[in-house]
C-alpha cells in the first residue's frame, strides 16, 4: 500500500498518451484502475494503492488485509511478529486449562473470552503486539468508557493488562508492553468521587418483610425456597447454591461446610431449623426427579447428580456457556411478583447477610461465614473457629428475619415440608426455557 503522493508528484501517465484501463476482474471487485497504472480505494477521504495492473489477485489480498484498519484511521502492520488475534489464542488456551485443572471457574473464563473479543475489535487482530503504544490504549479506554459503568472498566482494564502481561511474562515479546499513565483502574477514593458525582446511592437491601413474603409465595418453588434460605441464613450466593454437594450439608447436626468454590476458602456456618426442612424437601425432591429420569433411561450427569439442587430436566442450576444466571431469572420473577424495587437480585441476599450479621459484633465470625479472608496477620494466626461464635452470628440474623413475627416453633418437619407439585414443575420449566 502506498497513500496518495503530495501535489505535484502524482504519478500518472504522459498527458499526451492516452491509456487503456483494464476491467475489473470480477463485478463484486472492489478497487479501481488509477490512472497511475495501479489498482486503487479511496477510503475515509483518501487514496490507497494496493498493486499494479497486471496483479490484480495480488491487490486484492493486499487491500483485504488492510481495509479493516484503515476504516478505523489505523496504519496497517509492518514486518512480522506476535499478533493481537495470536496473543489472544494463546492466552485463552492457557486460560482453558486452568478452567479445565479447576483453578478458575466458568464465569472467569467467559469474562476472559469477552475481553479478548474486545481487544480484536479495538486494535485490529493483525497489529503487531510490539507496535501498540500508549494511545492505542487511551482508544481502548474511550471504547471501555463508551460501553461500561466506570466500575466495571476498572474490571476490563485489569483484563486488558493481564492478556498483555501474560505475553511479557512468557517471553512472547522482546518488550515491554507500555500502557502509558492513563490506561489503569481507578482506585477506591477516585471510584467513589466519579459516584457521588453521578448521585450514585448504595444498593438497597432486602428487608425482612421482603424474604418472608418471597418465601411465602405460591409461586416459589421447593428448590428456590431452600436456596433464598440459604443464601440469608449463610450467606450463600448463585454460584454457591448451583454448587452445593450433598455432602457438605449436616443436616442431622444442622451445620454447613462448604469452602467457596470461588476462591477455595473454608467457611462453615449453623443452619436454623427453618433451613433443614426446606434442604430435606429440595433433596427429596431431586431424588424423585432422579429416579424418574433413571426408569425412563434418561442419564444424569455425575457431577449434577451429587449436588443439592437439580432441575427437574436432569440439568444444574448454572449454565457455563452462559452468561444467564438460572437463579437470577427464577429469582427476578418472584421479585416482579412482590413489587420489589428493581436491583433486589438474588446476590442482594448475600449483601443482606453480611449487613445485619455485623450486628453480632463479631466481624472475624462473620467474615468466617461468608468466605471472607482478611490479609493481616491475624488470619495466618488464627487456628480455628468456635462453633458457639458462628451459632451467634446465624441466631443474629434469624431474631432480625423473623422479629416482626416472633421465632418460629412451630417448624415443619420433613414429613410436612412441601413438595413441587405440577404447578410448581410447569413454573420451573417455564423460567429454565426461557433462558437461552
Amino acid at each position: 500500500m502506498q497513500p496518495e503522493p503530495e501535489a505535484g508528484t502524482q504519478p500518472g501517465p504522459d498527458p499526451a498518451e492516452k491509456l487503456q484501463k483494464p476491467e475489473k476482474p470480477s463485478a463484486d471487485f472492489p478497487l479501481y484502475a488509477h490512472a497511475s497504472k495501479r489498482w486503487a480505494k479511496k477510503i475515509r477521504g483518501r487514496t490507497y494503492y494496493f498493486g499494479r495492473w497486471d496483479d490484480a489477485a495480488g491487490a486484492l489480498a493486499e487491500y483485504e488485509a488492510q481495509v479493516s484498519y484503515l476504516k478505523q484511521g489505523l496504519d496497517p502492520p509492518q514486518g512480522d511478529g506476535l499478533t493481537v488475534k495470536s496473543l489472544c489464542n494463546l492466552f485463552l488456551n492457557s486460560k482453558r486449562l486452568r478452567l479445565t485443572r479447576g483453578t478458575i471457574v466458568q464465569r472467569t473464563f467467559n469474562d476472559c473470552v469477552r475481553s479478548c473479543d474486545r481487544i480484536v475489535k479495538v486494535f485490529g487482530p493483525q497489529t503487531l503486539v510490539e507496535a501498540l503504544k500508549p494511545a492505542d490504549f487511551e482508544r481502548m479506554a474511550g471504547h471501555l468508557a463508551e460501553t461500561l459503568s466506570y466500575e466495571s472498566q476498572g474490571n476490563e482494564i485489569n483484563r486488558v493488562r493481564g492478556v498483555f502481561r501474560y505475553a511479557e511474562q512468557n517471553d512472547l515479546v522482546d518488550k515491554l508492553i507500555r500502557f502509558g499513565s492513563e490506561f489503569k483502574r481507578a482506585d477506591k477514593a477516585e471510584l467513589r468521587k466519579v459516584q457521588n458525582r453521578l448521585g450514585h446511592k448504595p444498593r438497597r437491601m432486602i428487608e425482612a418483610n421482603e424474604i418472608r413474603a418471597l418465601l411465602d409465595l405460591p409461586e416459589t418453588c421447593v428448590q428456590l425456597r431452600a436456596m433464598i434460605l440459604l443464601a440469608v441464613n449463610c450467606g450463600l450466593g448463585n454460584s454457591d447454591c448451583a454448587q452445593l454437594l450433598e455432602t457438605a450439608l449436616d443436616l442431622a447436626g444442622g451445620w454447613l461446610d462448604f469452602p467457596r468454590p470461588k476462591t477455595g476458602i473454608a467457611r462453615r456456618a449453623k443452619l436454623w431449623p427453618e433451613t433443614v426442612p426446606a434442604l430435606r424437601a429440595a433433596l427429596a425432591q431431586r431424588d424423585r426427579w432422579l429416579e424418574k429420569r433413571q426408569k425412563r433411561g434418561q442419564l444424569v450427569d455425575v457431577d449434577t447428580a451429587l449436588r443439592v439442587f437439580m432441575t427437574r430436566i436432569g440439568k444444574p442450576w448454572s449454565k457455563s456457556s452462559s452468561s444467564t444466571n438460572p437463579i437470577s431469572q427464577a429469582f427476578s420473577k418472584l421479585a416482579r411478583a412482590e413489587n420489589l424495587a428493581p436491583g433486589s437480585g438474588f446476590y442482594g441476599l448475600r449483601r443482606t447477610f453480611e449487613t445485619i450479621a455485623g450486628e453480632s459484633c463479631d466481624q472475624v465470625a462473620v467474615d468466617h461465614v461468608m468466605g471472607h479472608q482478611s490479609p493481616c496477620m491475624g488470619t495466618n494466626y488464627r487456628r480455628e473457629m468456635r462453633d458457639g461464635r458462628l451459632e451467634k452470628v446465624s441466631d443474629t440474623v434469624r431474631r432480625w428475619l423473623y422479629q416482626a413475627t416472633g421465632e418460629r416453633e412451630d417448624v415443619p418437619g420433613v414429613e410436612n415440608s412441601p413438595i413441587m407439585d405440577e404447578e410448581d414443575e410447569r413454573i420451573l420449566d417455564e423460567i429454565w426455557d426461557r433462558i437461552p
